[in-house]
């Protein structure tokens, strides 16, 4: 009796399989997660925790970009997208919170979720060196403003114990923060009702 056999080294296709998986829940531009990824993760997280501790999502939008875009062409709309992405894992970095988790959920559109915080004026003063983030980066035109973002900010438990309640807590401050001016960071409030259909 003769036994035929073969192996095959399957070493790199199982590295393929694994960078697909993994490109599949990045953002194509910035590979940070993608909006299906990030609340998976943070659903995830929250479901693990029993309302133990302070999170936050911060919702961060760049304001009037579509009027930058216009002005100055997609290329550099992308370059102001990738800069942002690389000051936020910057700005994550040197506060050490590894475990934090930052998204691009649309296309001038980001989220953060930040773990185990300590307290509420810690949210706050992260929302505001957001913004001055944001403001670093210039459009590199006289005839457009710098950039600026909104930020809506939402806590859990208190706003909510799911991604999807807190987005659309967030959601709301970040539509009263554009109402009031734009440029600057608002936490969520009861007294925000408008509706969050587009979030």
């Amino acid at each position: 009796v003769s036994v035929i056999g073969c192996t095959c080294d399957i070493t790199e296709q199982k590295k393929l399989e694994l960078k697909k998986k993994a490109l599949e829940g990045q953002d194509r531009l910035t590979h940070l997660y993608n909006r299906k990824t990030i609340e998976t993760l943070i659903d995830q997280y929250l479901d693990s925790i029993d309302n133990a501790g302070i999170c936050a999502i911060f919702l961060i939008d760049l304001d009037d970009f579509s009027r930058v875009n216009k002005g100055l062409g997609t290329a550099f709309g992308d370059a102001a997208i990738l800069e942002l992405s690389a000051r936020l894992k910057a700005m994550q970095s040197q506060r050490c919170r590894p475990q934090d988790m930052t998204g691009r959920v649309g296309g001038d559109c980001f989220l953060l979720f930040l773990t185990d915080v300590p307290s509420i004026s810690y949210i706050e003063d992260y929302g505001r060196q957001l913004c001055a983030t944001v403001r670093g980066i210039c459009s590199g035109s006289s005839a457009l403003p710098a950039l600026t973002c909104s930020i809506g900010i939402a806590v859990f438990p208190s706003d909510g114990s799911s991604f999807l309640e807190l987005c659309e807590k967030a959601c709301l401050a970040l539509r009263e923060a554009k109402l009031l001016g734009k440029n600057r960071c608002l936490t969520y409030s009861k007294e925000f009702v408008y509706p969050t259909s587009s979030c």
